[in-house]
């Protein structure tokens, strides 16, 4: 009597489905041994894909058996719970007709040593075909999808996978809340640079209560570091989709511009982050020291009157800088004294702003023209990858490596025309978030700087730029950021020609003035051109500036 195998598996990982087939398996293979008497010797099953030779332990197990001689036969559902690759599937027939295993037998038909090899042979080459055909057919649907911008896999933290309501077969990801507001918080401090992720990582745990989404098998604990880290590397938070290391737009709402994400993978890529600290004084942590670069703190010392005096030095934490400071009051005088170059009369700076926003107007209609000799690179270059692909399967192309590399340079040219593309959409209105923000601050009374609650006055030295602090001479020195810079200085040449007219009466106090008057001189005609620099145009472009004003 020959002595059985009897292997079951299921390709599945889902333990629920996998339990279910697998004992659907071994109920027929049951009736079997009972109904023939058959001798089981060993008994077991698995939950692994056959598709690529070797990688099944426990099948790997059998037939090590069987060419030991421990074992006769094998009891299986069927030839494909076997084999479904070549390599595997002509051992199997190798050791058929060798004698070595002397009976393969399933439900529906029995394979025999001596017996006619080609039932064998033809199951397991179906077998092969069948998972080659339906790893194509699963890849080119996957493909398309990804084209699509539709989900071909599993949403990651603040997003949930659903179903379209129009087309149940279709895929979709909506926004999980309040996963995603929570998370966008997190973007927004790490756009601060003043936290690092494992800082941010501690706020959203402990301070807002984050907890990933629960499944049948896990979740609703507290986000990892790994996995906020890629959170913050992941450009499907762009409205990217990624596949095989290509990009596409995505239909997903995206959590951050394509400016707010390259700003994170540059800050991530700088070592050095500064963590918030508690400060009890209104402008500690806001200077530098122009000695030694240490930060400026405050003190606090009581006078023999009993009163309490404010005052601001160098920290000197290692005993080589001086200790020479500023009071209070006269630092907020110095303050006051270098903002008033950015403070102006709202209506010149409306009327300015005006003119650049015009400007805009035009710039958005030559992005449009770039845009669509983009979209003609972007047909371009898959072209390109489609025709190495089709040298590679051809034959023509037959170096690995250089296949691998030609489609990797071409897929990086795509990626970066994608990403252009969708930069280009949100630039223009990038520019005009920009520009409003300069604008809230350029109008501003600086002089009632003593009289502001201390966030406010922290958020508009956070604006301004560099802050030296010289305690030896007794001065501040600012290194104003370079879009309030150039703002500031377009709207000073922009005022320059400006004249009041006189409007009712002689008496009007209130000038009004021309709109628009060009640079160029003289008569201020419409026909001029408006000089607008590079450099403004470099500033409007850079890093969103922090709107200080914000409610």
């Amino acid at each position: 009597m020959f002595r059985y195998g009897v292997y079951a598996r299921k390709s599945s990982e889902d333990e629920s489905i996998t339990e279910k087939s697998i004992g659907e398996q071994l109920e027929a293979i049951g009736h079997i041994v009972t109904r023939d008497g058959l001798d089981v010797v060993w008994h077991r099953h698995e939950s692994k894909s056959a598709k690529i030779p070797c990688r099944r332990p426990i099948y790997k197990e059998l037939v090590t058996l069987i060419e030991q001689g421990k074992i006769d036969g094998i009891l299986c559902w069927h030839v494909n719970r076997l084999v479904r690759n070549m390599e595997e599937g002509g051992k199997l027939a190798q050791l058929v007709i060798d004698g070595i295993i002397k009976e393969i037998r399933t439900p529906f038909a029995v394979y025999r040593a001596g017996d006619n090899i080609m039932p064998l042979v033809i199951e397991a080459a179906m077998a092969t075909q069948y998972s080659t055909d339906l790893s194509r057919d699963i890849t080119r649907a996957m493909d398309s999808c990804f084209r699509k911008g539709e989900p071909t896999y599993q949403a990651p933290q603040g997003y949930r996978n659903g179903r379209n309501s129009e087309n149940m077969r279709r895929g979709v990801i909506f926004i999980d809340e309040p996963r995603f507001s929570l998370l966008r918080q997190g973007w927004d401090m790490l756009l601060t640079e003043n936290y690092s992720v494992k800082q941010i990582l501690d706020v959203l745990n402990h301070s807002l209560g984050y907890r990933t989404k629960r499944t049948k098998r896990r979740g609703g604990t507290p986000l990892s570091y790994s996995a906020l880290s890629q959170v913050f590397r992941n450009p499907f938070y762009a409205g990217f989709m990624q596949r095989k290391g290509e990009m596409a737009p995505g239909l997903q709402p995206a959590m951050v511009s394509v400016d707010e994400f390259e700003r994170a993978q540059a800050i991530l890529g700088r070592a050095s982050h500064k963590g918030p600290k508690i400060r009890s004084f209104d402008y500690s942590g806001l200077m530098r020291c122009g000695y030694c670069g240490q930060q400026v703190v405050g003190e606090l010392h009581t006078l023999r009157d009993g009163s309490l005096w404010e005052n601001y030095r160098c920290a000197d934490s290692y005993l080589k800088c001086t200790k020479h400071g500023l009071s209070l009051a006269k630092l907020e005088s110095k303050f006051i004294h270098g903002l008033a170059c950015l403070s102006f009369a709202p209506e010149v700076v409306e009327t300015a702003i005006a003119e650049l926003h015009r400007h805009l107007d035009a710039r958005q209609m030559e992005l449009d023209e770039v845009k669509k000799q983009q979209a003609q690179a972007l047909s371009q270059c898959e072209e390109r990858i489609q025709k190495v692909v089709e040298m590679w399967i051809s034959g023509l192309l037959d170096d690995k490596e250089r296949y691998r590399k030609l489609v990797a340079r071409e897929l990086s040219k795509k990626n970066a025309i994608m990403l252009g593309n969708k930069k280009r959409l949100t630039l223009v209105s990038h520019m005009r978030s920009n520009l409003d923000a300069a604008q809230s601050f350029l109008v501003q009374d600086f002089v009632n700087l003593s009289r502001m609650n201390s966030d406010r006055k922290r958020a508009i030295l956070s604006a301004v730029g560099e802050i030296t602090f010289l305690g030896k001479e007794k001065r501040v020195e600012f290194k104003v950021a370079e879009i309030l810079q150039e703002v500031a200085q377009f709207v000073r040449s922009f005022s320059a020609p400006f004249e009041p007219l006189k409007s009712g009466s002689q008496s009007q106090k209130k000038p009004t003035f021309k709109s628009p008057v060009l640079f160029g001189g003289g008569n201020g005609s419409e026909s001029e051109s408006l000089h607008i620099s590079n450099t403004l145009i470099e500033a409007l472009e850079g890093p969103l500036f922090l709107h200080p004003f914000k409610e």
